[in-house]
C-alpha cells in the first residue's frame, strides 16, 4: 500500500504556486470583465473550426441561417424559408400555406 501511494506523481512547488497565483488573479477580476474575456476566447477558438456549407447552398447564406435559425429572414428576404416542422396555417383565401 505504501508503494502505491508513493507512486502518485505530485506537482512541483513552482507549478503549484503558479496555479494558486493564477487562481487568485482570476478571482480578483470583476465578473463582467472576466466573462467578456472568456467569451472572446471562445469566439477566437470557434473561428478556428472549419465550416462547410450544405450542398447546394452558398457559404454566406448557410452561415447566416446557422446563426439566425431556420426560417429567419436574412437581408433581402429572398432567403426566407418555412420551418419543416411548422404546422400549416389556413390563409384567408382558404388554401393551406406553411407557417413562417
Amino acid at each position: 500500500m505504501q508503494s502505491a501511494i508513493s507512486a502518485i506523481p505530485t506537482p512541483e512547488a513552482q507549478t503549484l504556486a503558479m496555479a494558486v497565483l493564477f487562481f487568485l488573479g482570476g478571482m480578483a477580476v470583476p465578473t463582467k470583465y472576466g466573462i467578456e474575456r472568456v467569451e472572446g476566447f471562445g469566439r477566437w477558438v470557434a473561428v478556428k473550426f472549419p465550416y462547410q456549407s450544405p450542398p447546394g447552398q452558398d457559404e454566406q447564406q448557410a452561415m447566416k441561417r446557422a446563426v439566425y435559425g431556420r426560417g429567419a429572414v436574412v437581408e433581402d428576404g429572398a432567403d426566407q424559408q418555412a420551418d419543416a416542422d411548422a404546422a400549416p396555417v389556413e390563409s384567408e383565401a382558404g388554401g393551406e400555406t406553411a407557417q413562417s
